[in-house]
């Protein structure tokens, strides 16, 4: 009787084992299926629709479909892959983001959706100028765009482009009002980043970027409590990053 039982167990873990498996490899075989599955659509009726962020557009219309496997003035029935149209529009421009291909069942209708990179800051480099996105991804300028973004020259090595300038511009782009208050960044070195205000002749000053929100939170005091009092040309520079206290270096006459 036990001998009886304890060979029901087996079978039944067995049976359970082999279902489990033939799960799976039917999992594995409809993902792998899905992969090569090719929808038929009408190519004429394709709409792309790019979405950018408001600070300037990269790509147009035209360039997106050139990288599509279709003609789309073809209004004869061709067989496409979203799948591989999503990968092949991501490797083909390093300003697309993310994409996004669907079709339109009753209509046959393909959508591409593409999202562009978010420009945060612009830098030049070997005389080269190029755009700093949110995930610390460069781009480089083209011709006939332009993002409303800071701009910053300097020191730019891959180490102060990594370690000061993204960090920084992210921080900025994050608090939007010191995005729109500062028009110009200078990298001098790892330890020393001088800000331009879009309005006004003075520079301020920081010494890296370990107590950067404090350090810019003294900015609304000097206008308050300092320049009313000596003017807007008695200093040409301040220092932020000093403990405590704001130090202010007077122009030259």
């Amino acid at each position: 009787m036990i001998r009886r039982t304890r060979k029901e167990k087996v079978r039944r873990i067995l049976g359970c084992t082999l279902m489990a498996l033939l799960v799976v490899l039917l999992g594995c075989s409809f993902v792998i299926a899905r992969r090569h599955v090719s929808y038929a659509i009408h190519p004429s009726r394709t709409v792309i629709r790019i979405v950018d962020t408001g600070k300037g557009r990269f790509l147009r219309e035209r360039e997106v479909a050139a990288v599509l496997p279709i003609d789309l003035k073809d209004s004869i029935s061709r067989g496409v892959d979203p799948d591989r149209i999503e990968r092949d529009l991501v490797d083909a421009s390093t300003y697309i983001r993310s994409a996004t291909a669907f079709i339109s069942p009753s209509t046959k209708r393909l959508h591409v959706i593409i999202h562009e990179r978010t420009p945060i800051i612009r830098y030049f480099r070997n005389g080269t100028s190029w755009y700093l996105d949110d995930e610390g991804i460069s781009v480089p300028q083209r011709q006939g765009s332009a993002a409303y973004v800071p701009l910053a020259e300097g020191t730019m090595t891959d180490g102060t482009i990594h370690y000061v300038l993204y960090p920084l511009a992210q921080y900025l782009y994050d608090h939007s009002e010191w995005s729109h208050f500062f028009s110009y960044i200078e990298i001098i070195s790892e330890s020393k980043i001088h800000l331009y205000p879009r309005v006004g002749t003075v520079v301020f000053e920081l010494h890296g970027l370990e107590t950067l929100e404090q350090d810019l939170s003294k900015i609304p005091i000097y206008y308050k409590d300092i320049e009313p009092q000596v003017g807007t040309n008695k200093y040409a520079l301040v220092k932020l990053s000093y403990e405590n206290q704001i130090v202010c270096v007077k122009r030259e006459k």
